[in-house]
């Protein structure tokens, strides 16, 4: 699974079933392994920024995916020319097996000027209502390519890592942590904020194993 830049993501595992949650991680990003013997509180915020110029290929949508926790709050903004801005929309979409498509709360218009041609932009902003793997793009509907900017700005809330019980790194490859007998555990794997859209997104991979 792909988590993001600055990533919280919550697992439940039983003991009388599972030995030992391990997480591997092929691009050695630094993903973390936490433990806790109680259900962590997702009382933490982190923000982090992105800004990239794309060729949005005709017919076609551009983006990238991310994990983000309920509360979690998207800003994205996107330029262009003029003549070609109506045909650029903005998508978000949620869940990896049943998808759905969400609405800003908000859109409205950003003008500048750039002293060759007039460039447009729009802004669109996210309320996330609940844990879940999104995807964030732009849809190009005209016949033609478009080059244009995108920049997203996210808060992201977090869970608090303080009462951890145990932590391993995946900096070398790989980790795992196991699980006391005979109590429910709770994992959170996060990633570093040093993560961003432009590069590799940590693919991170969750094995529970059996007793």
């Amino acid at each position: 699974m792909v988590l993001g830049p600055s990533s919280s993501r919550l697992i439940v595992a039983n003991s009388i079933f599972v030995k030992s949650v391990e997480v591997r991680d092929d691009d050695q990003k630094g993903v973390l392994l936490y433990g806790f013997s109680e259900k962590p509180e997702l009382s933490l915020e982190s923000n982090w920024s992105t800004r990239s110029y794309m060729i949005v290929a005709s017919y076609s949508r551009k983006g990238f995916s991310l994990w983000l926790n309920k509360g979690s709050r998207i800003h994205v903004r996107w330029e262009t020319q003029t003549s070609t801005l109506d045909q650029l929309q903005v998508v978000m979409i949620k869940g990896e097996r049943k998808y759905e498509t969400l609405l800003p709360i908000s859109t409205n218009y950003a003008k500048t000027l750039n002293l060759s041609e007039p460039i447009n932009g729009k802004e669109a902003e996210y309320t996330i209502e609940e844990d879940d793997k999104y995807y964030i793009g732009l849809l190009n509907t005209n016949p033609k390519n478009i080059i244009m900017s995108m920049s997203v700005n996210v808060t992201s809330k977090m869970y608090d890592l303080s009462k951890a019980r145990n932590m391993c790194s995946t900096i070398r490859g790989s980790c795992r942590l196991k699980l006391p007998f005979p109590n429910t555990q709770y994992f959170v794997v996060t990633t570093p904020d040093n993560v961003r859209p432009h590069s590799i997104f940590p693919t991170v991979s969750i094995f529970s194993h059996p007793k």
